[in-house]
């Protein structure tokens, strides 16, 4: 795993996903400055997520059951965010993801998520929304 800067591509991209749609690419930097890290992964890499939340920029994944046969449980592609439910539980580890390509990913700690959701009542409310 290698991480990069948040270039003009992972805003346009992260500008598509729910949680920031409707803001504006300053707002969204204003949103995640000192909040999150990207992160680039090579193919068949496990994304260790456990208390994070992340947002793939860029490539696929797949979500797979825990356990010494996981089943695939879902595919990830650009601009889904995945490990929301997992950052407000406690050691559960309920499913892995792996990388089905290289990818890039933008990740935000639980203490970061908590801090945008009480920056801005939309994101709020979307997160909420995410849940069902």
């Amino acid at each position: 795993m290698d991480t990069a800067q948040l270039t003009a591509d992972d805003l346009e991209m992260i500008g598509r996903n729910p949680l920031f749609s409707g803001f504006s690419q300053p707002e969204i930097v204003q949103l995640l400055r000192n909040r999150c890290t990207i992160t680039c992964h090579e193919k068949n890499a496990r994304l260790d997520t456990d208390d994070q939340l992340g947002l793939l920029l860029y490539g696929r994944a797949c979500i797979q059951q825990a356990g010494e046969h996981g089943v695939v449980l879902d595919y990830i592609a650009p601009p889904r965010v995945f490990g929301l439910a997992s950052i407000y539980l406690e050691h559960t580890q309920l499913s892995k993801i792996y990388a089905l390509t290289r990818l890039r990913m933008l990740c935000l700690s639980r203490e970061h998520v908590d801090i945008l959701m009480e920056c801005s009542k939309k994101i709020l409310k979307t997160m909420l929304l995410l849940e069902d």
